[in-house]
């Protein structure tokens, strides 16, 4: 069996296709009643360090800054693959790291109103 290290800070819900269906309206995946396959809980927040810097002022009154990407924290031994925020994977690719072992949420589901995540139908490959 896989390891997966969840380095997000909150569990996952993995959620069965059957239970979910497709709003148009919305284009968002909803559901009543869930079935969830699998709950993976959160093992620790993988962060990101940024760094801000104050740019120039558009029309003198409309802040801006930059960001950069200083470094990530360094991912735990003995897993097959890490669940990462896609602000730690955008940061981990801008630091030149591996992300090859990386999962993002793939297909989230929301609740009937569309606004509460309920969980996941995938696991993004990235």
């Amino acid at each position: 069996m896989k390891k997966i290290f969840n380095g997000t800070p909150h569990s996952i819900n993995i959620i069965d296709p059957s239970s979910v269906v497709f709003d148009e309206k919305n284009r968002k995946y909803v559901s009543a009643n869930p079935i969830i396959v699998k709950t993976i809980m959160s093992d620790g927040l993988l962060n990101a360090r940024l760094e801000k810097r104050t740019g120039e002022k558009i029309n003198g009154e409309i802040s801006t800054v930059t960001t950069k990407v200083v470094t990530v924290d360094n991912l735990p031994d003995g897993y097959d693959y890490y669940i990462v925020s896609a602000l730690y994977l955008g940061a981990a690719k801008a630091c030149g790291k591996d992300t090859g072992k990386f999962l993002t949420i793939g297909d989230p589901v929301y609740s009937v109103d569309g606004l509460k995540p309920m969980g996941t139908l995938t696991l993004q490959r990235n």
